[in-house]
């Protein structure tokens, strides 16, 4: 799959960072908004840690493949035509929400997520998933009438 090229910079420590050549292992102290970009992909990002948010929503991506590999903060891949989470980071400290997408499973969900994880306006048939620790709740639909509100102490990291 081509990667995105895209003309976005991250300035950072006197330094202007082109997003499509960051070194493996670079550290984003600020916040990286992709939104509203028209992205089918992203660019390989997989190697790097944001501090910050991560904002990917409003586009055309159908995989999180070449995500950051763990946000400080929140993670934002809503309303795109994501079919499944894969690529989607190891951690995010904040909140996931990957509402507003065409997502059947959370199989490839995050395995550790700080805040809530919103999954609502799917697909889904199955909520089975990969989530070890989630500090909120989790938040998705059972169907279009029923919303669920679950809270996750099966998987709070506060056991």
């Amino acid at each position: 799959m081509k990667r995105a090229n895209i003309n976005v910079h991250i300035e950072q420590d006197g330094k202007k960072y082109n997003i499509n050549k960051l070194p493996k292992g670079f550290i984003v102290k600020e916040d990286i908004n992709l939104s509203n970009l028209n992205l089918n992909n992203l660019p390989n990002l997989s190697n790097i840690i944001v501090k910050g948010n991560f904002d990917c929503s409003h586009n055309n991506l159908t995989t999180l493949n070449g995500a950051p590999k763990e946000i400080g903060g929140n993670f934002d891949c809503s309303w795109n035509k994501l079919r499944t989470l894969e690529g989607a980071p190891k951690k995010v400290n904040g909140d996931f929400n990957c509402s507003c997408n065409v997502l059947t499973d959370i199989k490839a969900s995050p395995k550790q997520i700080g805040g809530d994880f919103n999954c609502v306006c799917n697909n889904l048939t199955s909520f089975a998933g990969a989530i070890k620790e989630i500090g909120g709740k989790i938040l998705c639909h059972c169907n279009e009438k029923s919303p669920m509100i679950l809270k996750a102490s099966r998987y709070d990291k506060q056991k």
